[in-house]
């Protein structure tokens, strides 16, 4: 890796240092901001931004209460081809069902978690717990993660 390349992923590295710091929404708007602010600057520099830094940005974006930013952020990931540096880890779908759930999308979490199996990602046990939270949607939807749940907890037994 070259000296160019390091440096034009400082901001990325930057970004991840940045949105780290974030705390949990009863903190000030600044440090929210402030990610954003560092994420539009990564860009600008031209860091090609990546499942690491996308993943971080829906999680900060998730904090702030910012779900639509969150799940429009997923779905930039959703979108790139599978096997690039943008496309979705099972990280990121843990995030992007946790910025659903807790911006009452519940069917959208569960898209989220379609999608992870697509991708033939494995859940890992804090994507089950993200599951977890839908327990006081409404009755169906609570069968049907249990069923799942279930179904996934054998998979976890079996291997």
């Amino acid at each position: 890796m070259g000296a160019s390349t390091v440096l034009a992923c400082a901001p990325c590295v930057a970004f991840s240092c940045v949105a780290g710091l974030q705390g949990t929404k009863g903190q000030p708007v600044t440090w929210s901001g402030r990610a954003h602010q560092v994420w539009e600057h990564a860009e600008a520099a031209g860091c090609e931004p990546d499942c690491r830094m996308c993943t971080t940005l829906i999680e900060v974006a998730t904090r702030k209460g910012d779900t639509a930013r969150s799940l429009a952020m997923y779905e930039r990931m959703r979108a790139a081809p599978p096997g690039s540096r943008l496309a979705p880890s099972v990280h990121a779908f843990t995030a992007a069902m946790r910025a659903a759930a807790e911006g009452g999308c519940w069917a959208r979490a569960l898209e989220v978690w379609a999608d992870m199996e697509a991708a033939g990602c494995r859940p890992t046990g804090a994507a089950l717990h993200v599951c977890m939270s839908f327990w006081p949607a409404p009755p169906l939807l609570a069968r049907h993660m249990s069923v799942k749940l279930r179904l996934c907890l054998l998979q976890l037994e079996c291997t």
